[in-house]
This record gives C-alpha cells, sequence and structure tokens, in this order.
C-alpha cells in the first residue's frame, strides 16, 4: 500500500513537470519588445495539481487527469496559423519580410538568413532604346563653305609704257594683274545628303552614308592690249635669277596681245559608316563611328597667251595647263553626342580618317607659231616646258578630322530644320601652287633654242589644306 501511495504522487508530479515544460510562462511572452516579429502565444491554462494529503490512496482508483495533447516543440513566440511569405507578419514594420527559421548552433547561415546589402544596377556599355523610336532618318543640306587659298604665281602683270623696251629685270616694277589676293577665297557652293538606320528596334547599331559636293567654282581673268599697257607674263630667268616680263604687247613697234587665265577648284566626299549606340557619358545620346571615307580635291588652272604682230599677218600663241587631283582612301572613326530638348537640339561629331592620299599632276603646254610662209607647233609655253611636261602620281598618308556642329528645331515627331558648321582639315595633298615652278631656261621658250639648265622643274611638295563653312537643310526621321 505504501508503495502504491508514493508510485501515485510520483505519477502526479511527472505529468505536471510535462505540462509546465510545454507551456511557456507569461513573463517570457509579455516581455518582448515593441514592434518585435514574434507573435505571443495565448496563456494556456495552469493544470491542476491536487495537493500530496488529498492523493487517493492506492486501493482507490486515481481521478482523471485531464492532459492537453502531445504536440510537436515550435520555436518561442511563432503563430502556428499559416502565413504567406508575401505578407507580413502582424505587429511587424512595412517592408519584404523574410521568414523565420531555426538553424542548429554553429550551422552556416542558409540564403533566407543572409540577406545582401542593396548596390547600384551596373549600367551595360551599349544603351537600349524603348519601342517605338524612329528607326530611319535622312537629311538634305546646302552647303556654302570656303577653302584655304591657293597659292599661285603671278601670272599676268602689267608695266609702264616707258619701261617697254627695258631690260629684263624690269619686271621688279611691274603689277600683277592676276591672280588677286581674292583669287581662290571665293565661298563655294554644295549639297550634303545622309542618310541612315538602326538594324533594330534597340537601336545598339546603325549603319549610314553621307555624301556632300562642293560645285566647281573659281574665277576667269583677261587682259587685252593694243600695244598700250605693256602687258606680259612673269617668270624668274634661271641663268640671271632675276624676274623677267615676256612682253605679249608694246606701243612702239605696234604689237598687240592678250592673256587669259582659268582656275577652278572642286571637292567631292563619300563615307559609309558603322555607329554604335553606348552609354551617354556626355549629352543624352552618344555613338561611337567606325567606316570607310573617300574624298578628292581637284585644283586646276588653264593660261591662254597671244601676240599679233601690227598688220596681223603673224602671230603666237601658247597654251598650258596644270591639274592636281588629290583622291583620299581610308577608314575612320569618331564619336557622335546629341543633346535632344523639347523642341531644339545640338549634335557634335567628330571624326578622324587615316588612309592613303594618291596626288596625281599633270602639266601640259603648247604653243603654235604662225607667220605667212608656215604655221608650226611646238611643245611647252612659258610654265609648262618639255622639263616638266607629263603625268606624275605619287601616294602619301595623310589624316583627315572633322568637325561638324548642328543646332536643329523640331518642327512635329519627324522633321526638323537644322543649321551648322563644318570644319575639315586635310594634313598632306598636292596644292596647285606647288606645281607651278616659275623659274624658267629661257632657251626652251618655244621656238627654242638648245642648253641651259632644265628648268622649270615639278615640284615634288605637299602641302595642307582646309575647308570650313556653314550649312543649312531639313531631316526626317521616320
Amino acid at each position: 500500500m505504501i508503495y502504491r501511495g508514493i508510485a501515485s504522487v510520483w505519477m502526479g508530479l511527472l505529468i505536471a513537470s510535462i505540462g509546465l515544460a510545454q507551456v511557456p510562462g507569461s513573463s517570457r511572452v509579455t516581455d518582448l519588445p515593441v514592434g518585435s516579429d514574434l507573435v505571443p502565444l495565448p496563456t494556456q491554462p495552469a493544470i491542476p495539481i491536487p495537493p500530496p494529503q488529498a492523493m487517493p490512496m492506492a486501493s482507490q482508483a486515481p481521478p482523471r487527469v485531464s492532459t492537453p495533447a502531445p504536440r510537436s516543440p515550435e520555436p518561442i513566440g511563432l503563430d502556428r496559423s499559416p502565413v504567406s511569405p508575401l505578407e507580413p507578419l502582424p505587429n511587424s514594420p512595412a517592408g519584404n519580410p523574410m521568414p523565420l527559421t531555426t538553424t542548429p548552433f554553429g550551422a552556416p547561415p542558409t540564403a533566407f538568413e543572409t540577406q545582401s546589402q542593396p548596390s547600384m544596377p551596373s549600367l551595360p556599355l551599349f544603351s537600349y532604346c524603348p519601342p517605338g523610336m524612329p528607326q530611319f532618318w535622312s537629311s538634305l543640306d546646302y552647303l556654302l563653305w570656303w577653302t584655304q587659298q591657293t597659292d599661285l604665281p603671278p601670272i599676268a602683270q602689267v608695266i609702264p609704257d616707258a619701261l617697254a623696251n627695258a631690260p629684263a629685270f624690269r619686271a621688279g616694277q611691274a603689277m600683277t594683274l592676276y591672280p588677286t589676293d581674292s583669287t581662290g577665297t571665293e565661298a563655294m557652293s554644295g549639297i550634303r545628303t545622309v542618310v541612315g538606320g538602326w538594324f533594330s528596334p534597340a537601336q545598339t547599331l546603325a549603319a549610314e552614308v553621307v555624301y556632300f559636293q562642293l560645285f566647281e567654282q573659281g574665277d576667269r581673268f583677261q587682259v587685252e592690249s593694243n600695244g598700250s599697257p605693256v602687258i606680259g607674263r612673269y617668270y624668274v630667268d634661271s641663268q640671271t635669277n632675276l624676274p623677267t616680263l615676256l612682253t605679249f604687247s608694246n606701243p612702239t613697234t605696234g604689237t598687240r596681245g592678250s592673256i587669259s587665265a582659268d582656275f577652278a577648284q572642286s571637292v567631292h566626299n563619300a563615307e559609309a559608316n558603322l555607329m554604335g549606340s553606348i552609354r551617354p557619358y556626355v549629352g543624352d545620346r552618344m555613338m561611337v563611328i567606325a567606316g570607310f571615307r573617300y574624298m578628292d580635291v581637284q585644283q586646276r588652272m588653264n593660261i591662254t597667251d597671244r601676240m599679233v604682230n601690227a598688220n596681223g599677218s603673224a602671230f603666237i600663241q601658247g597654251q598650258e595647263s596644270f591639274d592636281v587631283k588629290n583622291r583620299f582612301y581610308g577608314g575612320q572613326v569618331g564619336t557622335k553626342w546629341v543633346w535632344q530638348g523639347k523642341h531644339w537640339s545640338l549634335d557634335t561629331t567628330v571624326k578622324l580618317a587615316v588612309g592613303a592620299m594618291s596626288q596625281n599632276s599633270e602639266i601640259q603646254g603648247m604653243t603654235m607659231v604662225h607667220t605667212p610662209a608656215n604655221t608650226a607647233t611646238y611643245a611647252g609655253d612659258i610654265l609648262a616646258q618639255s622639263s616638266n611636261i607629263g603625268n606624275r602620281t605619287q601616294t602619301t598618308t595623310a589624316l583627315i578630322p572633322e568637325l561638324n556642329l548642328k543646332l536643329g528645331y523640331k518642327i512635329n515627331s519627324w522633321a526638323q530644320f537644322h543649321a551648322g558648321y563644318d570644319f575639315v582639315f586635310i594634313s598632306d595633298m598636292m596644292n596647285l601652287g606647288n606645281l607651278m615652278d616659275t623659274t624658267v631656261n629661257a632657251n626652251l621658250i618655244p621656238p627654242g633654242n638648245p642648253g641651259g639648265p632644265m628648268r622649270p622643274g615639278f615640284p615634288n611638295e605637299s602641302d595642307t589644306f582646309w575647308l570650313q563653312g556653314l550649312t543649312l537643310g531639313v531631316s526626317i526621321q521616320y
């Protein structure tokens, strides 16, 4: 009996200790900090435990004690109701909550427990354009450009009548009629057309074709004299190294003459480029350019001189021409920046071309001598002689940097007017003035006498050249 009583007491204490182990005290729940993500569990009623003296004896049946059903251990403070990971826990601050998990002590943290600090997203090198933007563009511009003045030698000069029969050094007192200081500085008109398009709606890679032309521009000069004033052609005598004037009119003998000159130059340019849109460090859009460039600069000078005797029975007429063609072939790279406002826009393009410059020069001359007895034709005239007549070609390396500025005003979603400024520089080309050697062996002037140095020669000299001017045009995009 004693043993049964002791067993009953021990059994009651064991059941009470199990209930207390599974139900936390109120102090562990109510002392949670405000705003904690932990949700307190409702307080469980205490299980009544009869005092030892009230315990039934072994001979009596033990009273039925209601105990809670066993359950699996849970972390303290977790609500047993299901909560979606996308919804914040009750009494939790706003944000993106992460469900709490338990891990053994010393275990590495899981992906849910370790949250990396937010970082700035890395921008791609190539930029992308939202859909619906124009995919193609074209423009047509009027060009009003100026070029570097060509350094031409004196062609036609005039002296006072009193010096008509003076020695050769009279040219030191001559006045140059042509060329003048303005020769080769006149504005040149031209056109430029641009056509391009993107390969995809993302607008990361595009192709563009550019062509511009400066129409042939020059000036014409002509002077005639019936004897007075005295007109003539200028050169430097190779034997005396003195300036000389070969006269074509003379008031004393009644000889009359004329001199005419025709100077012209033209420019052509063609490009085919690929453009890639990259992250704009400057402006609203930035593009890199790579492509091929062809450029052609041509200059020519035609000179005609004529001398007729007093009665018109005999004459001497000479013609000579100087022609240079500079053709550039090379690759180019560049960058384009675009600033776009609501109506106004500013485009800046910088390009650099590197390649081969083919310099072709041609010198021709002929003189006709007519007398009542016969007519004879000779090679050469004054600055074109047998010593330098012919066609020659040489190739050098040249650089062509270019700057384009364009200010545009948007008319509507697909058209805009624009005005701008362009500058083009050529590092190495044959200039017409360098082709004309003014040092002449007078013995070679037709009809000519053999002997003396082979002058004029063929100067193998290159020079720089620039073009600059204004543009006005319209562009469309679609």
